[in-house]
């Protein structure tokens, strides 16, 4: 079956977020082993913002969304897109042009990430014709979202949606509210591969660091004091350890320049893969870590990204690993270094898992 995905393909273009695009990378990489042919929709509008979206936004009393951020290593990240994901030849800058011309495939995907955090018709697959099949997969609703427009809006955007899965659990309460009481909860792409799937990519490359913690950071940070900094560096200082920092999306404002590094996708990979510990304040640096078996700590964010914080809560309680959120009160040693059940952990990924295979090959074949 010929597959076309909606994904964060613009978000990637801004702003060097590596969940965004290994995300896409672990769906494509499990649907092509099912035998599927995929490809990512390449949709970059460069449309002006309409009096009628400004008036839109403050109706439903959104924040500006477009913010600009300064994409750290576009050379590196289109290196990977060149090599790894497969593409629509044509790149989509208008919504007109999408529905004139649809790419041509079997089944349209929407997902993951926050995919939902907005009303456009693309993100609803509003483009895809008539008879062909339509399904989210992982979709978030990102912020919730409230008010009697906003019930409207979205009910009418899901109709178009024939099989429904969401990332965070109060998804499937959103979707109810929106008139759907069809939407599975399913894992975010990133778990849907194992550590060998991901090693096949990055173990030709040899580690020539000392022992380190990976500490990745998104989004503003308030102040270090926020994220504990000073016990983190003390932590490292007592134990040895280096502290290698990559921190994207205004994060990087808060760390002196010199010390920020900016890695391709896959080297980012690697330094998860190779740490001693990971801190983070993402939900794929979360994921990443779960999936290739390093003791992690995660930092909620603060201000106006805490809503982000939800997707992070939901793994960690289904996992039972809600103990690897931070605790500001508590040492930081006694939190980073507590031992994690990794079999017990795999058990119930698993489980997730294969809700999250039989979704889509239910979709996939119906």
């Amino acid at each position: 079956m010929n597959i076309c995905i909606y994904s964060s393909y613009a978000w990637i273009k801004i702003a060097n977020n590596y969940g965004s695009i290994l995300q896409y990378f672990a769906l494509q990489t499990y649907l092509e082993k099912q035998g599927h042919q995929v490809y990512w929709l390449r949709f970059k509008s460069e449309e002006k913002v309409t009096l009628k979206y400004k008036i839109a936004n403050l109706l439903l009393k959104r924040k500006d969304r477009n913010r600009t951020y300064k994409h750290q290593n576009p050379k590196d990240f289109q290196e990977f897109e060149n090599k790894y994901l497969h593409e629509t030849p044509y790149e989509y800058t208008s919504y007109s042009q999408l529905k004139n011309n649809p790419p041509k495939a079997d089944a349209y995907i929407t997902g993951s990430d926050q995919v939902w955090a907005g009303l456009s018709a693309e993100r609803y697959l509003a483009f895809a014709p008539k008879g062909t099949k339509t399904l989210s997969y992982a979709a978030s609703f990102g912020s919730p979202k409230q008010g009697f427009l906003n019930k409207i809006l979205f009910t009418w955007r899901l109709k178009n949606i024939d099989y429904i899965s969401v990332r965070e659990k109060v998804g499937i309460d959103y979707c109810k509210t929106f008139g759907r009481n069809d939407a599975v909860y399913v894992c975010d792409p990133s778990l849907l591969l194992e550590k060998r799937d991901y090693e096949k990519f990055i173990n030709n490359k040899k580690n020539i660091r000392k022992p380190y913690i990976f500490s990745y950071w998104v989004n503003p940070i308030q102040s270090l004091e926020h994220i504990s900094w000073t016990k983190i560096t003390n932590y490292a200082n007592k134990t040895k350890l280096d502290i290698v920092i990559t921190a994207i999306q205004g994060a990087e404002f808060s760390f002196n320049k010199e010390k920020i590094i900016s890695p391709n996708p896959l080297e980012w990979l690697q330094l998860i893969h190779d740490a001693q510990y990971v801190i983070t304040s993402s939900f794929h640096g979360v994921a990443f870590s779960i999936v290739m078996k390093v003791p992690f700590l995660v930092i909620p964010q603060k201000g106006n990204s805490s809503a982000e914080n939800l997707r992070f809560y939901d793994l960690l309680d289904n996992l039972g690993l809600t103990e690897r959120i931070y605790d500001h009160s508590k040492p930081i040693d006694l939190q980073l270094e507590k031992s994690i059940n990794w079999n017990e952990v795999e058990s119930k990924i698993n489980v997730l898992k294969e809700v999250s295979f039989n979704f889509l090959k239910k979709s996939l074949t119906k």
